[in-house]
């Protein structure tokens, strides 16, 4: 949804974190392509991956990160770049755990 990632604050608040180098962005509907243009953007046609992979190409383009590290957002998700130094300093503590924005509610959880 372009209008989603141009108009938000999403972009804005990847871009200007210094912890962010690299921002891939998964074009997955031709119908909707767009390119953003940035020097920390990589724009990515996905069509062809989306058809056999849905949702799941997200992990399969993780393989061309440059980083270890990689963050999936959403294109209607906007945060401020506090909450994404707070994610950050979360996982850092243990980079073997998936971090969240709202976190997980284990009351009940049996195992």
């Amino acid at each position: 949804r372009p209008r989603m990632i141009q108009e938000s604050t999403l972009m804005r608040t990847l871009l200007s974190h210094p912890n962010v180098d690299e921002v891939i962005l998964l074009h997955s509907n031709p119908k909707t392509a767009f390119h953003f243009v940035h020097p920390k953007v990589i724009n990515l046609d996905s069509t062809r991956q989306n058809d056999e992979m849905g949702l799941s190409l997200r992990f399969y383009f993780c393989q061309l990160a440059k980083n270890p590290w990689v963050i999936h957002v959403d294109d209607d998700m906007e945060f401020t770049v506090g909450t994404l130094s707070e994610l950050f300093i979360e996982f850092a503590r243990n980079p073997r755990r998936i971090v969240g924005r709202f976190g997980r509610d284990t009351v009940g959880d049996e195992n």
